[in-house]
Formats: structure tokens, C-alpha cells, sequence
């Protein structure tokens, strides 16, 4: 094949899109990927811009044809290897058992992304592994092709194209788990959302967990950015990821009406359910995991060799509860910590681990430019507690704090205080919301809307939809 030939220059274009996101603006600098658009699909006018934005909407095309027909056969090999592909290039952000977001943030990083796509192969291949990267060459391979056959519906009118819509999440209701985690069981703790999470450790070889799912809410990436300029560690950016609670609490009692409860309800994206929230200052409850993009920033390696916990803690939220947990959860976090501990230590969930203090047995070095990704998940069954990390970092003769906040604030967790074992599993709140599993419990034909009850009188013998 000589090195003219289209298909290895798309060949090339593919692994370049893999390895850095299948971005509009990486697009218009492919050219055989441009000049295989289908003549139906030509835009007018016709820029490699335009061009750009043609091919990445028919990318998103492939991939909700391969999600439907994944929806309708979770063992249609050909769907799943397309939407690994997905993976990949950014625009699957979600796992085999997670909620399809078209809308949400693809990770930043190449490994995140790699083993999000390593978890739709049949069986998954989670590790960092030359299989997978073998995966990887037959997948984009086969993805070409796809291309090539790739039957090009005409396109709408002319002007703005009509973004991909929210493709809509078959129902998955398994039953409701019995509440709530236990300490015991957090190396199984993710969700349908995130599924393996890890520390990126670019100074080892052994084989490494990575995110099932990505679905990324940047929050800071500007504020922590600025703030940590001019340390040896910089931070790119915090990230919250979904942990498939979907539960929020706040201080205050709220009264919502059945509109405002239906809005809630009708929100198709995962993204815009979480700022509902987040934009009227509720807190996550039980459980939050939030990723932190660090950098090299010193012509000297550095080390970070300790994370530790600023926190302060008070009594638990009691004031209005969304209760939305999802149906089932599954695998595990590499560092957790518990909030409840009066000086928490960050520890790993990985059951070959060491007990104790991750940073007693690892640490992490970082040339310039180099990064690294470290998801911390933590939790409280007790208190509400603010904190904020602080990563300490050795470099050269010096020890250094870097500390991380959530959007210039401390980072926010309140404990869920409902209890099945009471006759009123709520009654610790003011009021409180039901969706999710909870709602079907007591009204299986409340489909995704929630039900305000009453904490003082509920149980869950009670029969109510509204």
C-alpha cells in the first residue's frame, strides 16, 4: 500500500482523533477524513470547517445507531466495538451500563478514555494491556470500513445543524438495594455512570483501573489553574464525576410544585440534572468522587507524597431530601476516604492493596508537562462536612502544600440520615422527594417523575404517585 493511498492517510487521521479526542477543530486539520464525506452531506458552503462539523455530526450519527442497536441487544458485538470506538474519540461518554449522555464532557485524559472503551468489548479489558492496544488497531480499523458503508440519511435544511438528540436510556429497575453503602462494600462502590476509576500512575507498569466512564463536569478548571501557576504541581483542572446517587440535599425546607417537580424529571441529560441542582447550592449526599488533573511544573521532578484532609464537620443536612438513587452499582474507586474518621486518611480500595495511608507505600513523580489523574471518592454516613485536599508535594530540598478546592470553595458532602429500619425512614428531614428506584417502590407507575411525601407519616407501604 503506498503512502499516497487514502486509507492510510485515514488510517493515520482515525489513531490521531483516538489519541486526542475527535474534536471539531482536529477534524478540519484531516483531510482524507474530510474528503470522504458523502456527497449527500456536503455543506454549503463548503470550508473544512463546515466540513469539520459535517463529519464529527455523522460520527455522532454512527454512534446513536450503534446505541440503539445496542439497547435492543446488549450482545450485538458490532454496536459495542462502535461505540468503544466512541469512546475513544470523546463522543461516548458513558459505560455498557451507564445512562447514554450525548451532551457530557469526554475526559481529558487518553487513558480514561482508552479504558472507558476497554469496558464495551466482550469480555472488557480494563488494564493497560497489549491486548487492548491490539483492540485499539482492529477497532479503528473495522471503524473505516464502518465509514465506507456508512448508508448517509440526507442532511436537514440548511443552516445550523440539529445537534444529536439525547438519546433515551432503556429502564433499568432491578429492585432497591438496601440502604445504604457499607464501609465494607465501598471497593464496590460506583456507578451506572462510573464504573472503574483510578490513579494514573505514570511511574509504574502493573496493570491499572481505569474509568468505565467519563462523563467530566469541568468546575475550576480556570480558578485552580490560575492558583497553582507558579507551584512545582500545577492543577488543571477538578472535576466532579457522577457516583450514580442522584441524591441532593439541602439546608432549607423547600416546597416544589408538581411543575417545577416535573421539570426535574423531564431533565434527559445527566449534565443538566446535576447543575439544577449545583445552580440552587444543594449538596451531594452519602458519597462524592471528584478527579483532579495534576501537571509537572518544574524543570526538577517532583514528588507528591501525601494527601491529606482540611475538613470541618457538623450535623448532617435535615432540611429538604432528593432521594434518586439508581438501581445497581458496580466495581470499585482506587482512593477513598472516609469523612466520619477524625483525621481521615486517604486510603485504596483495591483489595491487594495495603491497608493505611495510600501515600505510606506510593508516590507520585511528575517530570515537566507530564500529568497525572487522581479520583478521590469520599463519604460520610455521620456529619455535613466541608473540605478541601491537600496534596503534598517534595521538590528538591522543599516540601510543599498543594491545596485543591472545588471551584475556589470547599468541596461539599452531607451524610443521608434516612434509615429503612424506622417505621419512617425520612422523618430525620423537613421534606423530602422521592425519583428514581425510590419512586417506583411506591408508585410503579410514576415513570421518571418525582413525588414529594411527607417524612413524618411515610413508609413504604404506602401506595402514592403524587
Amino acid at each position: 500500500m503506498s503512502s499516497t493511498d487514502p486509507d492510510t492517510h485515514r488510517a493515520k487521521e482515525l489513531e490521531r482523533l483516538a489519541d486526542q479526542q475527535a474534536t471539531r477543530s482536529l477534524l478540519e486539520e484531516s483531510p482524507s477524513l474530510l474528503a470522504w464525506l458523502p456527497a449527500a452531506r456536503i455543506p454549503s458552503p463548503d470550508t473544512p470547517a463546515t466540513r469539520a462539523r459535517a463529519v464529527h455530526d455523522l460520527f455522532r450519527e454512527i454512534m446513536e445507531r450503534a446505541q440503539s442497536a445496542y439497547s435492543a441487544n446488549a450482545g450485538d458485538s458490532v454496536a459495542r466495538d462502535t461505540l468503544a470506538v466512541g469512546a475513544l474519540f470523546g463522543l461516548v461518554t458513558w459505560g455498557p451500563t451507564g445512562r447514554p449522555d450525548p451532551g457530557g464532557r469526554p475526559a481529558a485524559s487518553k487513558e480514561v478514555r482508552r479504558g472507558l472503551a476497554g469496558s464495551w468489548l466482550e469480555p472488557p479489558v480494563l488494564a493497560d494491556t497489549i491486548r487492548r492496544r491490539v483492540h485499539k488497531q482492529r477497532l479503528l480499523t473495522e471503524f473505516l470500513h464502518t465509514l465506507y458503508d456508512y448508508d448517509a440519511p440526507a442532511p436537514p435544511p440548511q443552516g445550523d445543524i440539529t445537534p444529536a438528540p439525547v438519546i433515551p436510556a432503556p429502564p433499568v429497575r432491578r429492585g432497591r438495594a438496601r440502604r445504604r453503602f457499607v464501609l465494607t462494600a465501598l471497593a464496590a462502590v460506583v456507578t451506572a455512570t462510573a464504573v472503574l476509576l483510578a490513579v494514573t500512575r505514570p511511574w509504574s507498569d502493573p496493570p491499572r483501573k481505569i474509568a468505565d466512564s467519563a462523563r467530566i463536569k469541568d468546575r475550576a478548571v480556570g480558578v485552580e489553574g490560575k492558583e497553582s501557576v507558579g507551584s512545582p504541581v500545577k492543577v488543571i483542572s477538578v472535576n466532579s464525576l457522577n457516583t450514580g446517587s442522584n441524591s441532593w440535599a439541602f439546608p432549607d425546607v423547600r416546597e416544589l410544585s408538581a411543575a417545577e417537580l416535573r421539570e426535574i424529571g423531564d431533565i434527559g441529560n445527566q449534565t443538566r440534572y446535576d447543575d439544577w441542582f449545583l445552580e440552587r447550592d444543594a449538596v451531594p449526599v452519602g458519597l462524592r468522587a471528584d478527579q483532579v488533573l495534576l501537571e509537572g511544573n518544574s524543570d526538577r521532578s517532583v514528588r507528591i507524597v501525601g494527601l491529606t484532609l482540611d475538613k470541618t464537620c457538623r450535623e448532617p443536612l435535615a432540611g429538604t431530601l432528593f432521594d434518586n438513587p439508581d438501581a445497581g452499582q458496580d466495581d470499585t474507586v482506587m482512593l477513598r476516604v472516609d469523612l466520619d474518621q477524625r483525621f481521615p486518611v486517604v486510603q485504596s480500595s483495591d483489595p491487594d492493596a495495603e491497608e493505611g495511608d495510600y501515600f505510606e507505600h506510593n508516590s507520585i513523580s511528575l517530570k515537566q508537562g507530564e500529568q497525572v489523574t487522581v479520583i478521590v471518592l469520599a463519604y460520610t454516613q455521620r456529619q455535613y462536612c466541608e473540605y478541601n485536599l491537600d496534596f503534598e508535594i517534595a521538590h528538591g530540598d522543599e516540601t510543599l502544600t498543594q491545596t485543591v478546592k472545588d471551584n475556589g470553595r470547599p468541596f461539599r458532602l452531607s451524610a443521608d440520615t434516612s434509615d429503612t429500619g424506622r417505621t419512617h425512614p425520612y422523618d430525620s428531614y423537613g421534606r423530602v422527594y422521592l425519583g428514581g428506584v425510590a419512586v417506583a417502590a411506591v408508585c410503579p407507575s410514576g415513570g421518571g417523575e418525582f413525588i414529594g411525601v411527607d417524612p413524618k407519616t411515610f413508609t413504604y407501604d404506602t401506595r402514592q404517585c403524587s
